[in-house]
């Protein structure tokens, strides 16, 4: 372990830092809980220490921290609401995850740190539900769905229609990552449409022939839908339309233009917000679910050259690519030892 002494010091002072900033957020999260920034901000700590102790095989450091990362990935989806009980079992991993980066583990931080294990998967069991819980129904493929009722008032029901295409698609995408975020947006009912499921035995594994129709109730609007199927518009083909608008408004709208998987020429018209829905604001949650300094587009803005990503979805591809490192590095140390 002596070639390692010198990274190892590296780590442990990064994990100081990140510890220090994770209190930090803590500290300001409790006045305002509802600021999603605050819970990246820990989020992405929490991520790069148990990237830091996998590395390194500190195993119950590691096993700490992603059960905290679970218990924060719920409350950027919205599910739990931070409150005193989120905040203690935070604040209580931040002061026992230090000791489990030191050799060897002394038994009272074990036991500690086994403690605080159930605290946190007890918290995570019965997380508090957001001011308006999302609903969701997957019906067996094949079976009929009674007929939708009214979208509530102050949301937008859209229509969507999604089917994967090509070889090997689930390679490169995953179908329930795309329905889990539709759900993080509002209210669901997922419809599975197995029409071109025929022979089992002659299905290929990394295939999929299934298509979904999906009724989503939400308030947060049409780019925050269309932003799910961002990164899906190589391996798949969909279509968002209104399907029911509440309030009634005093014009029918028009439906949203197909995205199909190659780009369109044609360029859509900006989004006009239905009357009254700029003063209500019926889930306090709604700021975890879309990014609130995302500008609007406007008539005279001249065309941008980027693309607009969710902060959620940038800080899950962030954690990817930290997964991507850190099993490189882990490789390295291998090598390294066996030559």
């Amino acid at each position: 372990m002596s070639p390692d002494n010198g990274a190892l010091d590296m780590v442990r002072e990064e994990v100081a830092e990140l510890l220090t900033e994770m209190e930090s957020a803590l500290l300001a999260l409790e006045g305002d809980p509802g600021e999603t920034r605050l819970i990246n901000r820990i989020f992405r700590a929490v991520h790069t220490i148990k990237g830091a102790a996998n590395m390194f095989e500190f195993r119950e450091a590691a096993g700490l921290a992603h059960e905290l990362e679970n218990l924060l990935d719920l409350v950027r989806q919205g599910v739990m609401e931070v409150h005193k009980g989120f905040l203690e079992a935070c604040l209580q991993a931040k002061d026992i995850l230090w000791p489990l980066f030191q050799r060897p583990v002394s038994e009272a931080s074990q036991e500690a740190a086994q403690g605080l294990l159930g605290v946190l998967r007890q918290v995570t069991s019965t997380p508090s539900p957001p001011s308006e819980p999302s609903e969701s129904s997957e019906p067996a493929p094949g079976s009929d769905l009674p007929g939708p009722a009214p979208a509530p008032s102050g949301l937008e029901r859209f229509h969507i229609e999604f089917k994967l295409k090509g070889e090997d698609v689930l390679v490169h995408i995953d179908p329930k990552a795309i329905l889990d975020e539709l759900r993080g947006l509002g209210r669901v009912v997922v419809r599975a449409d197995a029409g071109e499921l025929s022979d089992l035995d002659a299905l290929a594994p990394e295939s999929c022939v299934l298509g979904w129709e999906i009724e989503l109730d939400t308030d947060a609007g049409e780019d925050a839908v269309r932003d799910v199927f961002i990164f899906a518009e190589e391996y798949a083909e969909f279509a968002i339309s209104w399907a029911v608008e509440t309030p009634a408004p005093e014009e029918a709208r028009e439906p949203l233009a197909v995205a199909p998987a190659t780009p369109v020429e044609q360029e859509l018209e900006p989004e006009q917000e239905g009357p009254g829905l700029a003063d209500e604001d019926p889930d306090p949650w709604s700021s975890l679910k879309t990014d609130p300094q995302r500008p609007g587009t406007q008539d005279n803005e001249e065309p941008q050259a980027g693309v607009r990503v969710d902060a959620a979805k940038l800080d899950d591809l962030v954690a990817l690519v930290g997964e991507l490192v850190i099993a490189q590095a882990q490789l390295g140390i291998v090598a390294a030892r066996l030559s």
